[in-house]
């Protein structure tokens, strides 16, 4: 399945910090803790339970 990526173009966002947690990902039951990082631009994976 194809798919796009996308780039912002100009600044980086510089500041901001959030955790998120996914209910039910990757599978039922489990949660998946997503947290921003500010040097990679992107969500990282930092905890299943």
């Amino acid at each position: 399945m194809p798919f796009t990526v996308t780039v912002p173009a100009g600044e980086f966002i510089r500041g901001l910090s959030k955790t998120v947690d996914v209910a039910d990902f990757p599978s039922l039951g489990k949660t998946t803790r997503l947290e921003w990082q500010e040097s990679t631009q992107n969500f990282a994976i930092t905890g299943v339970r």
